[in-house]
């Protein structure tokens, strides 16, 4: 558990810096509405291959689907899935087409 804070804390200030580089000095500041498109539109936006990209999904998308929907992963699976199957169902929701 330690490791995964201490994990979280490196990449907080990994990101910090990048955006500290990306923004210079005396630009106008981003907002988190900003941080956030642009995190979610290019996975590539902060060189960590990805990482910074999937934690944005994960931790800010809640699960799009409701029960019973056949598109959801963890429809059929008796126990609680993981962080990851949560994901890869969140990243494959964003790249579908909007529903009618």
């Amino acid at each position: 558990m330690l490791l995964r804070y201490r994990l979280a804390l490196y990449m907080l200030c990994r990101l910090y810096d990048i955006l500290v580089q990306k923004m210079g000095e005396g630009e106008r500041r981003m907002t988190n509405r900003e941080y956030m498109a642009k995190q979610l539109s290019d996975t590539d936006w902060i060189d960590d291959g990805g990482a910074s990209y999937l934690s944005m999904v994960e931790y800010n998308i809640n699960c799009p689907y409701f029960v019973g929907d056949e598109r959801c992963h963890c429809r059929s699976m008796e126990k609680e899935p993981t962080r990851r199957e949560c994901g890869q169902c969140k990243l494959e929701w964003l790249e579908a087409e909007v529903d009618e």
